[in-house]
């Protein structure tokens, strides 16, 4: 992911939800917790910068907890890709290029780098779990 003054590569456990991005220089690390009501926890050098609970087991999404805020991560539309971050007085768009890539266009507002490359790192999880559902249904 560049662009925009961001340079970050994710990465994701093989195993699990769970993983981590280098964000310009800067190792985050993205802790999965819970099975019922899972929760994803952003920790930069041990400490907690954010936390992300789904939204509810019907909807593609979550809720961001920060520091300074709530913001909402949500699908724009029940068949789509496009996801929505908004909150704080922020909205920001993150879609894929087209539908053959791990490209992405993020447009709009975001609080900061971490924030969006975060909400991006989600957004890729969601992705990765329809992508390994349709693999494994005939």
């Amino acid at each position: 992911m560049q662009g925009g003054g961001i340079d970050a590569g994710l990465r994701f456990n093989w195993a699990g939800e769970s993983g981590r991005f280098e964000l310009n220089g800067q190792l985050y690390t993205i802790k999965k917790s819970g099975f019922v009501t899972p929760t994803w926890e952003l920790i930069k050098e041990d400490k907690v910068c954010a936390e992300a609970s789904r939204i509810s087991m019907l909807r593609r999404g979550f809720d961001i907890k920060l520091e300074s805020g709530a913001m909402e991560l949500s699908a724009k539309s029940a068949f789509g890709r496009t996801m929505l971050l908004s909150g704080m007085g922020c909205q920001a768009r993150i879609k894929p290029a087209h539908a053959f890539t791990r490209r992405v266009q993020i447009s709009g507002s975001y609080p900061d780098p971490e924030t969006i490359v975060f909400a991006f790192w989600l957004c890729a999880l969601i992705w990765r779990r329809n992508a390994n559902h349709a693999a494994a249904c005939p």
